[in-house]
């Protein structure tokens, strides 16, 4: 079709068009799926666009008041079980051995690496202590669920804090070992993770707005 055809059409369609009443004494309001907003922003399209499935029971202890962007995102690919583990690459048909890294002994699987490692469940357990929590988990998500139920509100945004940045550390120290480089004992990692909670919360508005020093002071004393 030429242009002027489709000029012609588009005129055409102009006359024809039935335009919709409107009322000079009323201000202009912007209109979204028939619900008047004040500002249209990029997610209200992005959300009639997008797949949407039901929220999974575990995104609170993700994405919560004191979440780290770059953690919570690993920790949302854990809880998915997506992980490149040695046994996740050997279901691919990938030929691996599936020795954990960090204590050899066991098969790397996601629950094994992050939870029954004896490497792994003596950071937790150190971890557990400095909280007043239990550790009796054998899941990652069972753990989320184990240490993120507590009654008190900052306490246990402070649990789900010190698990988003501990396993961001144990596979950071998984992958190091995978590549040869130098091993952190497990003692090490642990100084490492409370050293990133303790930033994270010195720089929480809502943390030290509502916790109480005296129930959190063990932090600054290690």
């Amino acid at each position: 079709m030429r242009l002027h055809h489709v000029q012609q059409n588009f005129l055409a369609w102009l006359e024809n068009f039935d335009f919709p009443g409107f009322n000079l004494q009323l201000p202009d309001v912007i209109l979204w799926n028939g619900t008047p907003l004040h500002k249209l922003k990029a997610w209200h399209i992005w959300d009639s666009i997008r797949f949407k499935m039901p929220t999974v029971p575990w995104s609170k202890y993700v994405w919560h008041k004191l979440a780290i962007t770059r953690y919570a995102h690993h920790q949302w690919v854990l809880c998915w079980d997506r992980l490149p583990t040695l046994q996740r690459l050997a279901s691919f048909g990938i030929t691996v051995l599936q020795h954990c890294f960090l204590c050899v002994g066991g098969t790397e699987s996601t629950a094994h690496l992050f939870v029954t490692c004896p490497y792994s469940s003596y950071v937790l357990r150190c971890l557990a202590e400095k909280l007043n929590l239990t550790f009796h988990a054998t899941t990652w998500v069972d753990l989320l669920n184990e240490w993120g139920n507590s009654a008190d509100s900052a306490r246990n945004q402070l649990a789900l804090l010190v698990l988003q940045v501990f396993s961001y550390h144990l596979w950071r120290e998984r992958n190091a070992r995978a590549h040869g480089k130098a091993c952190f004992a497990p003692s090490k990692l642990f100084d490492g993770i409370v050293l990133d909670v303790k930033t994270k919360l010195s720089s929480s508005k809502w943390f030290l707005n509502i916790a109480c020093i005296d129930d959190f002071s063990y932090w600054s004393s290690i």
